[in-house]
């Protein structure tokens, strides 16, 4: 079995049409990345910048060290605005 047989094929297909970041949602999740003490989050935020910039998402997951299932659903969630949808600023 490869590794997304088990993911539903409109997941797979659902994300990978490009996301397209303006400048202020850029610096938006860039400022929340510099910003956020969750690790979790950071690399969410890292998935959607990197995917944004046209990196595929096998490689995205390398570099993460995350599963590629994870990455989909990063995208997913954020084309959905599920999550990162608000920016909380926490600067102290």
């Amino acid at each position: 079995m490869k590794m997304l047989d088990f993911y539903r094929e409109e997941d797979q297909n659902y994300p990978m049409t490009q996301i397209t970041l303006i400048a202020h949602e850029k610096s938006a999740l860039e400022m929340q990345h510099k910003h956020s003490g969750n690790g979790k989050e950071r690399d969410r935020i890292k998935a959607i910048l990197l995917f944004s910039e046209g990196w595929k998402v096998p490689m995205i997951a390398q570099v993460l060290r995350i599963h590629e299932t994870s990455i989909l659903r990063h995208i997913k969630d954020y084309k959905g605005s599920e999550k990162l949808s608000t920016i909380k600023w926490r600067l102290v």
